[in-house]
């Protein structure tokens, strides 16, 4: 028995279940830190100086899906004053028609020299929380070379604005990032 006696025995036991406790609990924190991670991934801030456009080419025309943060609000209001007098009057379908007048001002698009237009645009749901994401039917010429977009959105409101554009046509593929300092592109697309 190894000098154990009977009085030593549940001493024993005693160590051994507070250790297996003890080994629980950790276990226990690390779970809810292993959690807390895999969440917290899905529910990172949008960054309001970040926004995001994909235009892509279809066979009968163009569609841009683009996401603002919640900051687009600061800026609609910034151009469109009336937006803030008569806040509670406004639809959801006259808020859409105002962002569609908003991209046209501020995000031009041409096909060797020939101005696109925005047909309708969809409010549909955003990739993050406080996000406004919606869908534009564009409709442009589809044959061309010469490809360029100017986009000065948001960049009335912040200094370090971040418009990250993804263009996809029949040939090729861009990514591009528009800053304050950097407003207009050209692509090749032959």
């Amino acid at each position: 028995d190894r000098g154990r006696t009977p009085e030593n025995r549940p001493i024993f036991l005693g160590h051994f279940i507070i250790f297996q406790l003890t080994i629980l609990i950790k276990m226990k924190k690390l779970i809810i830190i292993f959690i807390t991670i895999i969440f917290s991934q899905n529910t990172k801030a949008h960054n309001p100086a970040m926004t995001t456009y994909y235009l892509f080419q279809q066979e009968d025309g163009w569609q841009m899906r683009t996401e603002f943060a919640w900051s687009l609000r600061n800026a609609l209001v910034k151009t469109f004053p009336y937006l803030d007098e008569q806040k509670s009057q406004i639809s959801d379908s006259d808020y859409t028609d105002c962002v569609l007048d908003y991209l046209e001002i501020n995000l031009e698009i041409t096909l060797d020299g020939k101005e696109f237009d925005y047909n309708t645009i969809t409010q549909i749901p955003g990739t993050h929380g406080h996000s406004f994401a919606f869908l534009l039917e564009i409709s442009g010429p589809l044959e061309g070379v010469h490809l360029k977009i100017q986009n000065d959105c948001l960049t009335e409101l912040y200094r370090k604005q971040k418009n990250h554009v993804t263009i996809k046509t029949k040939r090729s593929s861009f990514d591009r990032l528009f800053t304050n300092k950097i407003r207009q592109y050209s692509f090749e697309i032959s």
